[in-house]
């Protein structure tokens, strides 16, 4: 799984805008995406991964939803 498609998850679990440490956080906690190296995934990475894929994900300050919910 891709991290794009494990934010995907878990918004759509939520059902509501997370911000970006919410997300971070469910993903270390959960272990739907593992980095190669196994460090801790952070809010700023999943930042970036909803800016170059804004098909997918809105973005209002640190909160991030789907873009088709």
């Amino acid at each position: 799984m891709t991290l794009h498609e494990a934010m995907i998850e878990v918004l759509k679990k939520k059902k509501s805008p997370m911000t970006t440490k919410e997300i971070a956080e469910q993903l270390n906690q959960n272990k739907l995406y593992e980095k190669k190296d196994k460090s801790p995934i952070k809010a700023s990475q999943i930042q970036i991964r909803a800016y170059n894929y804004k098909h997918l994900f809105v973005m209002e300050g640190n909160n991030i939803s789907l873009k088709h919910n």
